[in-house]
Order: structure tokens, then sequence, then C-alpha cells
């Protein structure tokens, strides 16, 4: 059979359907409207289910081969690659607001400090320890598979649960903060980096679920579990950016005072 699949539609529908909330986001943010950001999320939600269910029934077919798996690897790779990118801008933004807040009027946080950020050894610690635990369980997921572990859809299932907690968590967070995005330069980056991982989360969340759901289907196996493979690289993606952030923005930023540059 030769290592080729049908033409999908998916990708470049997907690619408009970020386009357009990312669109929707830039007017939320100066205009208030949520109209497109909605129409957005669900259009991309749509998009992305449909993409997964044509993937589903290509390995029910066997149309994913060696080649094919190794190509899936390959665009996951790209994809977590391009994601390193885009967190990498906003970290870049923080740094260069936290050590040249003149650049900001002088005082890039305004009163936050204090308020804004909160104690790094309490809920973000406890969120830490969540996703760093989180991680060891898929990873047992993932090998356990492997090996023919009676216990994986446990495992995956405990790893979605700690995930769930964890946004939890953070809204209990974003509660208690008693800032906004809007009130300063630091307001907005804190939320642009915890808000998009936090979406990031919900993401590994979903690709778990589908792992979850095909291996009790028996679509995987110890020889056929690319799926489950591409969700748990993508679950340590979402955990080494939580470090990031849980080092530089939490801990690296509690006194509010950089170092001279």
């Amino acid at each position: 059979m030769p290592d080729l699949i049908s033409a999908s539609p998916w990708p470049s529908a997907v690619v408009f359907g970020s386009l357009n909330l990312a669109g929707g986001s830039i007017v939320l943010w100066h205009y208030f409207s949520l109209d497109i950001v909605k129409w957005g999320l669900l259009a991309l939600s749509l998009l992305v289910v449909f993409w997964w269910w044509d993937m589903y029934r290509e390995t029910g077919g066997g149309s994913h081969t060696r080649g094919i798996s190794f190509a899936l690897r390959y665009g996951m790779a790209l994809f977590i690659s391009s994601e390193i990118l885009f967190f990498s801008a906003f970290f870049w933004s923080y740094f260069h607001g936290y050590w040249h807040p003149e650049d900001e009027g002088g005082d890039w946080t305004g009163s936050e400090y204090g308020s804004v950020i909160l104690d790094p050894y309490g809920l973000p610690f406890l969120n830490t320890l969540i996703l760093l635990v989180s991680g060891i369980f898929v990873t047992m997921s993932h090998h356990g598979q492997i090996s023919r572990c009676g216990f994986t859809r446990i495992l995956i299932f405990i790893t979605m649960m700690m995930g769930v907690y964890f946004m939890l968590m953070q809204g209990v967070e974003y509660e208690s903060s008693g800032f906004s995005a809007n009130s300063s330069g630091y307001g907005t980056l804190f939320f642009i980096l915890t808000g998009f991982h936090g979406m990031h989360v919900s993401v590994g969340v979903v690709l778990l679920s589908f792992a979850f759901f095909r291996h009790g289907r028996g679509a995987m196996n110890e020889s056929k579990h690319v799926f489950h493979e591409a969700a748990a690289w993508y679950w340590h993606f979402v955990d080494v950016v939580w470090l990031g952030l849980y080092f530089f923005i939490y801990w690296y930023g509690m006194d509010g005072s950089g170092p001279s540059v």
C-alpha cells in the first residue's frame, strides 16, 4: 500500500478558522465585542473535531502505514515547535517590559505588585505540582500501552482530571487576583500568557479524552498508538510552558525589581 492518504481540506480550514479567532481577539481587546470570538471558537472547534474524526476513520481503515505514522509524528513535532515560537514572543515582551520599564512609562505594573502576583509558594506552586505529576501519569500511560499494561485508561483518566483541576485552580487565581488585563503592561501579558496556557491545557485534555475513547474502543494497541503518543508530547509541552510561567512570571517577578540591563 502506498504511503498516501486522500487530500484533506481540514488543515487549510483550521488555518482560516485560527485567523478568524485571532482577528476576533483583536476586536474583543479594542471594542469589547465577543461576537467574532464566539463564532471563531465554534468554527475552529467543529473543524478540529471533523479533522480528528477523519484521522480516526483512517486508522480504522488501515490507512496509517509506517510512513504515514512517521509523517504524523513529524507534523506534531513541527506544530509544537510553532507553539514554542508563539509563547517565546510573549515571554520576550514580558522580559522587555520587566527589564526596561522606562519604555512603559517608568512603571509597567502600576500598583499591581502584591495584588497581581500571588504568593509563588501558594496556589501557583500547587498548580506546578499538579502539572508535573500529571506529566508522570501521561508518560506511564503511554509506556503502559506499549507494554500492554491494564492500567492505561485509568492513567489517562487521572491525567485528564488533573488537567481539569488545574484549570479550576487557575480560575480561582483569576478571581482572587483583583486586577484586569487592561490595567497595565504587566496585567496584559500576565493574562495573555496564563490564559493561552490554560487554553492549551484544555486542548490537551480534549486530546487525552480522544485517546481515552479510542483506547476503550480497541483502536489503539502496543503497535498502533501514534495519537496517544502525540497527546503525550503535547501534554509535556504544556508542562514545560508552565514551568517557564512559574519561574519567570510568579517566582522571578515576585519582588517587582528586575536586573539592571
